[in-house]
């Protein structure tokens, strides 16, 4: 028997006999599609041609579909695999396939004994740059920096697991006019710090003279100030390009909103386990932009316009809504996102010669990135020495809304903090969970710190799972009630079928219980094996589409099943080799949605207490 440990080869497999079946028919082959069955309790695959060709073949349907059978299962028995497939042909024509118990069997325990758990790696590994983080120096993270975060950590998880090697840059923004605006500010309101005074000498102060919450509060009203005021904005303005240039008190002042925040940045995300290879920001491309201006001029391609410089990106293709110009120097010389985008891009290809870059930014910014990508191919930035090319991608998501579907905001219209959010949604967690006076906590030696430490995991699981388990790149709305809860499809429900899991495991480990070879004896066993079966392909679609809820979905369906499984197929009172064979399923079911919430950045609590029940 021709052997392996993924479903999807199976079903590429059975894909190969049917065209080669419907090619000896003189059939149209795109009708050979083979799938999975939308009808498991009736079969496993589906191959549903016979219908549409009935009439071109001049044949009743359900006669084209035998005569399809006859012809696979003779290209089946060519190869000694008669014994792995069951063929039906049900209604007007459709072919119902079936595998045999027996291959199921052999499949998951090869499953079981792999280190991967039968997940394949990439044939041509790739080295890929994910740009995830992108919060703003001068002012605190908000929830608009969650879903790049959150998303960008399962995609970089995602890839390296398939083979790839990743480069991850939280990419900080930090060189802008928002800088400027809040150097002003600070100006108007301690005009005699140093950092203002020309005549200064020698070195500034190490300390900073804003905390974080003053910093916050200076770029609200720095903000506010340059929208009412144009002198103040040019002001600004000029400040800014100062500051990019090295004036050094301006300089200096930027460097300790620098520090400030990302002191506060990297609590955030070692909070939520979101974790970054290199920590640079806008202002560490400001060494190349001369290196890349130069590249555009000897192209040509960087030009006057209105008095800025700018690099055309319209293509014809754009129709009646060209593509606005790059604009790469502004009129008084300051740069712009774009300019420092670009120059990330060169200096990235200088520095990893990456073969794909992933953009994980907000949709919104749809635009911007296809300005700066296509400046980034006639520069020939994207060109690699080894004559490959560079791929950059804009994995764009979608917004966070309150339960009322608008974006989420405070009752007088600011921004939440994101620090705030997680500190309500570990709040809400705390809530479902006893107290260290708890019969039970008593008894296993619990302290309040660790029933804190696994409040504090079931809420990043909730925020991650309720934002995975969406696609990318929809808007979803936040229901704080409705993603820390134990039931439906949340980050909650699944670490608790993993701790209800290890109820089991121990419960068989002191009853002396070991695992053994897999015997399926009944359709809740078969079911929840298929489900675990189709690992790899979850895994390999997740990355192909950059795309997490992939992960979710099938993690949710696992549980979902293993739970029917859990009712109908007692292990401890059953025969030795049933017991054996049952454990064996619940370990590897155990397995594979670990496996699948690491690859989200959940982590699975071995035993959760509630108020409740304890699992």
């Amino acid at each position: 028997m021709l052997f392996n440990r993924s479903l999807g080869h199976i079903m590429q497999q059975l894909q190969a006999l049917f065209n080669q079946a419907f090619e000896a028919l003189e059939l149209d082959q795109k009708h050979a599609s083979v799938g999975l069955s939308n009808r498991p309790d009736l079969c496993d695959f589906q191959c549903n041609g016979a219908l549409a060709l009935a009439k071109q073949a001049k044949k009743p349907p359900r006669q084209l579909a035998e005569m399809i059978v006859e012809s696979v299962k003779n290209l089946i028995a060519a190869q000694g695999q008669a014994d792995d497939y069951a063929f039906d042909i049900a209604g007007p024509g459709f072919i119902n396939i079936k595998l045999a118990d027996s291959l199921l069997e052999q499949l998951a325990d090869a499953q079981s004994s792999d280190e991967r758990l039968g997940v394949s790696t990439t044939e041509a590994p790739q080295t890929i740059v994910l740009d995830f983080g992108g919060p703003n120096v001068a002012k605190e993270m908000h929830v608009g920096h969650l879903r790049c975060a959150i998303v960008g950590e399962s995609l970089q998880r995602v890839a390296q697991f398939v083979g790839h090697k990743t480069i991850s840059d939280v990419h900080l923004g930090d060189w802008g006019l928002p800088y400027g605006k809040t150097i002003l500010e600070l100006k108007h309101q301690k005009p005699d710090l140093p950092y203002f005074d020309e005549n200064h000498q020698g070195e500034y102060p190490e300390e900073s003279p804003v905390t974080l919450e003053e910093l916050n509060r200076l770029y609200r009203e720095g903000n506010e100030r340059c929208k009412n005021d144009d002198a103040a904005l040019e002001e600004a303005r000029f400040i800014t390009a100062q500051m990019q240039k090295g004036q050094s008190g301006y300089h200096g002042l930027w460097k300790h909103f620098v520090d400030v925040s990302v002191q506060a940045i990297r609590k955030n995300y070692e909070r939520m386990d979101i974790n970054f290879d290199y920590w640079y920001g806008e202002s560490d491309s400001y060494a190349y932009i001369d290196r890349v201006a130069k590249a555009l001029n000897e192209k040509g391609i960087l030009v006057e316009s209105e008095g800025a410089q700018v690099v055309h990106v319209a293509e014809e293709a754009d129709g009646e809504n060209p593509l606005p110009p790059l604009i790469f120097f502004k009129k008084d010389g300051a740069v712009t996102y774009g300019t420092t985008d670009l120059a990330t891009i060169f200096q990235r290809q200088e520095d990893f010669a990456p073969d794909q870059i992933y953009y994980v930014v907000d949709q919104r910014q749809g635009m911007h990135f296809k300005q700066v990508f296509r400046a980034a191919e006639q520069a020939g930035f994207l060109n690699k020495k080894d004559g490959g090319t560079t791929l950059p991608l804009h994995i764009g998501y979608g917004t966070i809304n309150g339960p009322d579907g608008k974006p989420m905001k405070t009752r007088d219209g600011q921004q939440i903090f994101l620090g705030g959010m997680l500190n309500e949604v570990f709040e809400a967690a705390k809530v479902l969970l006893p107290t260290a006076e708890d019969e039970q906590c008593k008894a296993d030696g619990v302290s309040q710190e660790q029933l804190d430490q696994l409040a504090e995991e079931i809420a990043m699981a909730a925020i991650k799972f309720n934002d995975m388990k969406n696609n990318t790149a929809t808007d979803y709305s936040f229901d704080m009630n409705q993603c820390t809860r134990f039931e439906g499809k949340t980050g909650p429900y699944l670490q608790y079928a993993v701790a209800r899991i290890n109820s089991i495991l121990d419960r068989a480990t002191n009853a002396d219980i070991t695992a053994g070879a897999i015997k399926l004896s009944n359709e809740f066993e078969r079911k929840l094996v298929f489900t675990l079966l189709q690992l790899n392909d979850t895994i390999h679609k997740a990355f192909e589409k950059h795309e997490p809820s992939v992960i979710c979905d099938h993690a949710y369906e696992i549980a979902q099943v293993f739970s029917r499984f859990y009712t109908e197929c007692p292990i401890l009172n059953q025969e030795p080799e049933v017991q054996a064979s049952r454990l064996k399923i619940v370990e590897l079911t155990k397995a594979i949605l670990s496996l699948e919430l690491n690859l989200l950045g959940i982590k699975t609590p071995h035993k959760i207490y509630t108020k409740r029940e304890t699992a």
